[in-house]
């Protein structure tokens, strides 16, 4: 609901032409979003296993993290080349995309590591962290009420709630770190 809610309520929002528009743009997640959640989800039975036997699985969170960083990070291309995306996937028809493209990227780019740590703490059974995503969604809906009357607003909206739900994470894998418990392969 996180990475979807934006185009809801910008369907609900934003004029008719807008609403398509934005959703053109937010079809471009898919790319920079759902190859580094495929990370996420192929790591979870790895780290929960590990997890059962009090084996460490930092190395397994480790590679993750750096391909999801590589996977996520593509976004970049979205920057150099945001012209032939939108060629190769509209045939140029949604061009006035291009200075939302990138914002939307990087945000996407803070969802995929947030989504690897809160598989690898659910594979550790500590859900408490999905409470920060929830709290980036509510952040988000709320923020997207106060302020939509164009597809920037929007856009910034989204790359705040991305990089929120990264900053959320970043506590618990800490906390984690610090204790030491379980994390480090032995």
């Amino acid at each position: 609901m996180l990475t979807n809610i934006d185009v809801v309520l910008a369907k609900h929002y934003l004029s008719a032409e807008n609403a398509g528009n934005y959703s053109a743009i937010s079809v471009l997640r898919r790319t920079a979003l759902y190859a580094p959640m495929g990370v996420a989800v192929a790591m979870f039975p790895k780290t929960s296993k590990l997890f059962e036997m009090g084996r460490g699985q930092r190395s397994v969170l480790s590679n993750a993290m750096r391909l999801t960083l590589l996977l996520a990070g593509a976004v970049v291309i979205y920057w150099l080349f945001p012209d032939f995306f939108l060629n190769l996937l509209f045939g140029g028809k949604y061009l006035f995309a291009i200075p939302y493209l990138f914002k939307y990227g990087l945000a996407m780019f803070f969802f995929g590591p947030s989504f690897l740590f809160l598989n690898f703490f659910l594979s550790r059974n500590q859900i408490k962290v999905a409470y920060a995503l929830l709290i980036a969604m509510l952040v988000e809906i709320g923020l997207i009420i106060l302020f939509h009357a164009s597809i920037a607003q929007i856009v910034d909206i989204v790359l705040i709630s991305g990089a929120l739900c990264l900053a959320f994470m970043l506590p618990f894998y800490l906390r984690v770190r610090r204790a030491g418990v379980g994390i480090y392969d032995r």
